[in-house]
């Protein structure tokens, strides 16, 4: 037991249907700005109910790598829903902040906020190359809608995080000055999941 599923019932249930924990897939990796904000924002996670080496892992790789496992981002998300966050509207919420933060630094400014939404969009698959690897995004829209297709390892994304992707997606067309951003998840499994966005 890596998590106390009775603290993180969320979390350690998404980690026991990885075909290897932890350790699943690798090849995908999240910049490690998201991870380390989740540490920062609720310090609580990594308390109890984390078994040392696994807090020992984060701890080092949200603190000194510029990648972490995609595992490892979602996993910590989702212990943030498990203790910090009483609701799933509030997960969203946190997820939409933690995006604009991101996008907001000085690394990351220029690439999101100078850009029109439409521009925003032509470019989406470099940009989410930027900020993951080992998944893949196509983007498909006009000047004031999209359709975004991400696809992924088995069990990689659950339907929270996938729905938590995409505030992630809703703030970006907010960074690019979109008005009365919608965005929907409108379809997930286990290897892919689409949404649709509109705005004015």
């Amino acid at each position: 037991m890596t998590l106390d599923p009775e603290r993180f019932p969320r979390a350690s249930a998404y980690l026991r249907s990885l075909p290897d924990g932890w350790n699943s897939y690798p090849e995908c990796q999240a910049r490690a700005e998201t991870g380390r904000m989740a540490v920062l924002d609720f310090p609580q996670l990594l308390e109890r109910g984390v078994e040392p080496a696994i807090r020992e892992r984060i701890q080092r790789a949200v603190t000194s790598e510029e990648w972490i496992p995609d595992v490892m981002g979602t996993a910590l998300r989702l212990m943030v829903r498990d203790v910090a966050l009483t609701t799933d509207q509030a997960f969203l919420t946190w997820n939409f902040d933690l995006a604009m933060k991101v996008f907001s630094s000085p690394v990351y400014r220029m690439l999101m906020f100078v850009l029109s939404p439409s521009l925003v969009l032509m470019g989406g698959a470099r940009r989410w190359g930027t900020f993951r690897r080992g998944t893949t995004l196509v983007p498909d829209g006009d000047k004031t809608s999209a359709r975004l297709a991400v696809t992924y390892p088995r069990g990689l994304y659950p339907e929270l995080m996938a729905r938590a992707l995409g505030e992630a997606f809703r703030a970006s067309l907010t960074a690019a000055r979109a008005q009365s951003v919608r965005l929907d998840l409108t379809a997930h499994s286990d290897t892919a999941a689409r949404w649709t966005a509109a705005w004015k």
